[in-house]
């Protein structure tokens, strides 16, 4: 029973590292698609060396030589092409296809082509397949990736808001990140439709959005969260490095509306999370971000007074 036991451990314990490297395998196709190709065929590399003594007879002539060199070393080193397959079922088809073209070469050179000609249709009917799920993935993914976009300022949309910053406070609060939220709203956007039209009141939308894109971080998530309200989830900032990317953006938005006929600006609440502190659902940071902008609102129409 101990024994069994034993083994019955060793069993799990590799099939946990099995999974870990599996897992870690599958997530280098997002992080390096290059090298997740270069690992792609050297595993078909190594499956050819394995398979290759049941495989027909092949005589080793020039042209045999000049083909499969041909057909190989362009698809290999062509990374820039392989890296925009970001899908495994793309990938597969590619690989597929390319093995189903070298096949139909290695048709013209061997002695049982019979062989070769029952596998080539079997690969090219999998390759286009594959290559179908792959168009099918790539348009639901571009589908979905505008379902959480503002078409007016590219950033992203309240939809995207409530369906990802949830997961991003789970995360933050398990590993002990710390995390900003700052809520902007746009001031006098309602006094500039009316005296400029609405197409003036899209433009400041528009600048105020370029304005968080240059002056934010890479690592920042930028939402329009609707009308003239916007977002700015900073993970990793305290409230002081908050602040200061606040103020960077305020600059950038004076520089480029300073020769406008109405130059205009924005409020901006601010909330952090440090590790220690309780852990507060969407709801209430975005309640208390929200009270934050309009304190800050107050503030900044009285100093205009």
């Amino acid at each position: 029973m101990k024994f069994r036991r034993g083994v019955l451990r060793k069993v799990g314990a590799m099939a946990s590292r099995l999974r870990e490297t599996v897992s870690a395998f599958l997530a280098l196709r997002h992080r390096n698609p290059g090298m997740f190709s270069l690992f792609v065929i050297l595993g078909e590399a190594l499956l050819w060396f394995l398979a290759f003594p049941v495989l027909p007879p092949v005589r080793w002539d020039p042209v045999y030589v000049v083909v499969t060199l041909g057909l190989f070393i362009p698809v290999f080193f062509s990374f820039p092409l392989v890296s925009l397959l970001k899908h495994w079922p793309g990938e597969l088809g590619w690989w597929l296809l390319v093995s189903g073209v070298a096949t139909e070469s290695f048709d013209q050179f061997t002695e049982e082509p019979v062989f070769f000609g029952a596998v080539l249709p079997a690969v090219c009917a999998i390759s286009g397949w594959s290559l179908l799920a792959w168009a099918i993935h790539r348009s639901f993914r571009l589908a979905r990736e505008q379902s959480f976009r503002d078409p007016l300022t590219g950033l992203y949309n309240r939809a995207y808001f409530e369906r990802e910053i949830p997961r991003l406070l789970e995360r933050v609060y398990r590993e002990g990140i710390p995390f900003a939220l700052a809520l902007l709203d746009c001031d006098g956007l309602k006094a500039i439709n009316d005296c400029y039209s609405h197409g003036f009141g899209d433009l400041a939308l528009c600048l105020l959005g370029e304005s968080l894109r240059e002056g934010s971080r890479k690592s920042d998530i930028l939402i329009r969260y609707g009308g003239d309200e916007f977002l700015l989830v900073l993970p990793g900032a305290s409230c002081e490095e908050a602040e200061k990317v606040i103020a960077r953006i305020q600059k950038i938005l004076d520089e480029k509306t300073k020769f406008l006929p109405c130059p205009f600006g924005f409020s901006a609440g601010v909330i952090s999370w440090t590790p220690g502190e309780e852990p507060l659902d969407l709801a209430a940071l975005f309640a208390q971000a929200d009270a934050a902008m309009y304190a800050a609102k107050r503030e900044r129409k009285l100093s205009l007074e």
